[in-house]
């Protein structure tokens, strides 16, 4: 739609991490170099933490992109709330290891021949585990365990860790100090500042043509900023629906307005709140109901609004607090017709039994009670 419509060779902002649109901000080039730097020194872990959307996935993308030819194989985990059998048996076949079984003593013997085989041609094992925070504590002391496949003094796995906040507080607990005393360096990455938004989104613009066409006014920068917060992953759904915007309404120029009517659409506000006293589903109001005892509770009645004047409740309720006072009312009925053939059964008990003399009869005439229907 707006890609043929501003000229743009490919969508320039998508969800999906893309390595081709990697942008070194600040944060993000000290991340990626100390990455490098681990490289280099072919051991130890490397740990990076950001917030969701920060762009740690395609940072990891874009080094997997460098490593290019270097002698180097590649595994890179995504699922990772794994038990340490299950993290074994998916490293293993992440590296292209034949695993047919989940013993752990069979899959740790075939990682070390295959790692030993790399060392052997030359080559090293790099494993990144995004998402890392999801690992359970066991799942990591399973990884700390693989660093100790050595041959001589040389390590035959480095790992690189990417995940949210949360890892720090993982890596930070006491029971975790051998595993802290492996990494070498650790990176956090921050938002992006105004002024890197406004990098950012040109820069993935100039990868797909952009030739200034929209234009985009230099106080939307700020407004973007403010509805995305600078995680790059906001930015990504909010510049792509600035962009729809602009060609449904066949814009040139985008501004502060144009990105505040996204910021409406992504997230209209709440709709308004209801007087609290409207979402009462009863208001015991004195209002004696027929038949009932004195002090009776009649729920709700039209009489009793408009007496108190109460809000109006809403029709169905009426009529469901209608039908239980119709039923309160037959029960009270019913309470009553049985009180009087309890007494009436009572008082026939206690009368005493009369004799008739031979001629009217041996029969004893036992007096009925009264019986009346239910009403």
């Amino acid at each position: 739609m707006y890609r043929d419509y501003y000229g743009f060779s490919d969508k320039p902002f998508q969800l999906t991490p893309d390595p081709r649109f990697f942008f070194a901000a600040g944060c993000h080039q000290r991340a990626l170099s100390y990455l490098r730097y681990g490289l280099t020194q072919a051991e130890g872990y490397i740990v990076v933490t950001g917030p969701v959307g920060s762009g740690k996935s395609t940072l990891a993308r874009h080094l997997v992109g460098e490593v290019g030819q270097a002698p180097i194989v590649v595994a890179q985990l995504v699922s990772t709330n794994l038990l340490p059998g299950e993290l074994l048996l998916l490293i293993a076949r992440e590296f292209g290891v034949d695993a047919p079984t989940a013993d752990k003593a069979r899959l740790l013997e075939g990682l070390q021949v295959f790692l030993a085989r790399l060392h052997r041609q030359g080559k090293r094992a790099l494993l990144i585990v995004d998402e890392a925070q999801n690992l359970p504590a066991e799942s990591l002391e399973e990884l700390r365990m693989l660093s100790n496949f050595q041959v001589g003094s040389k390590p035959l796995l480095q790992s690189f860790l990417l995940g949210q906040e949360e890892l720090r507080d993982i890596i930070d607990n006491p029971a975790m100090v051998q595993f802290r005393q492996r990494i070498i360096a650790q990176c956090h990455l921050e938002p992006l500042t105004v002024d890197e938004v406004q990098a950012y989104v040109e820069f993935r613009l100039r990868r797909v043509g952009w030739q200034g066409f929209p234009e985009f006014d230099a106080t939307i920068w700020p407004t973007i900023h403010r509805h995305t917060n600078g995680i790059p992953r906001r930015l990504n759904l909010f510049c792509d629906r600035l962009l729809l915007l602009g060609y449904l309404e066949e814009r040139s120029r985008l501004d502060a307005a144009s990105a505040e009517a996204v910021a409406q659409d992504m997230d209209p506000p709440p709709p308004p709140r209801r007087d609290a006293t409207r979402l009462r589903t009863a208001t015991a109001v004195p209002a004696p109901v027929t038949g009932a005892p004195e002090g009776a509770i009649h729920l709700f009645s039209p009489e009793a609004v408009r007496n108190q004047q109460l809000p109006q409740p809403w029709p169905g309720l009426l009529q469901a607090v209608h039908y239980m006072d119709r039923a309160i009312e037959e029960k009270i009925r019913l309470l009553s017709y049985l009180d009087e053939q309890i007494a009436a059964r009572q008082e026939l008990l206690a009368a005493p039994e009369q004799t008739h003399d031979d001629s009217e009869g041996e029969n004893s005439n036992v007096a009925q009670p009264l019986l009346r229907p239910v009403p």
